[in-house]
């Protein structure tokens, strides 16, 4: 069974879904995950990811990117083997539950929401810089459906050395 992910533009903004779909696939590949996943990518206005960042994180602004994961970070550490360090998926650390990673069933991620305007108020204004910070985002946010985070330094780092490695070794 194939990746099911759905890339929803709730915007004006050009943004193919070709190519967020590509960023995801490959970097689920850099992160050794065959497992089938299911997931969606919106793409929204200030409005809307203004209001959401409101109710769920207590922040009334607008954010270039939300990311709201199927699974809590206690069920994935409970049902997915990240292995000692490398955070990567691997065998279920309980036999009797969590995700058999070698199977065909599918793992819900959840959705990563991004606003394009937000990307734009931080960059120069040209195609490319708006490409690399959407690869970007959209890396990160599929980092957080995984259970990283940067609540913490050391969590912070940890993501951050994650989402350059991926970066790195995807090329688009």
């Amino acid at each position: 069974m194939p990746h099911e992910i759905l890339v929803y533009n709730k915007t004006k903004f050009l943004i193919p879904r070709k190519f967020v779909v590509n960023v995801i696939l490959k970097s689920l590949k850099n992160l050794g995950i065959k497992q089938p996943v299911e997931m969606a990518v919106l793409v929204v206005g200030d409005k809307k990811i203004r209001r959401l960042n409101r109710i769920w994180r207590r922040k009334n602004r607008a954010t270039n990117v939300l990311s709201f994961p199927q699974m809590t970070k206690t069920e994935l550490k409970k049902s997915v083997n990240f292995g000692s360090g490398s955070r990567k998926l691997g065998k279920p650390a309980r036999p009797e539950g969590g995700f058999d990673l070698q199977s065909k069933s599918v793992i819900s991620l959840g959705q990563i929401l991004i606003d394009p305007h937000q990307i734009l108020s931080g960059i120069k204004k040209n195609r490319k810089d708006f490409e690399k910070e959407l690869i970007k985002l959209v890396i990160h946010g599929l980092l957080h459906l995984l259970g990283y985070d940067h609540k913490t330094t050391k969590e912070g780092r940890e993501m951050a050395a994650r989402e350059e490695k991926i970066l790195k070794n995807i090329k688009l």
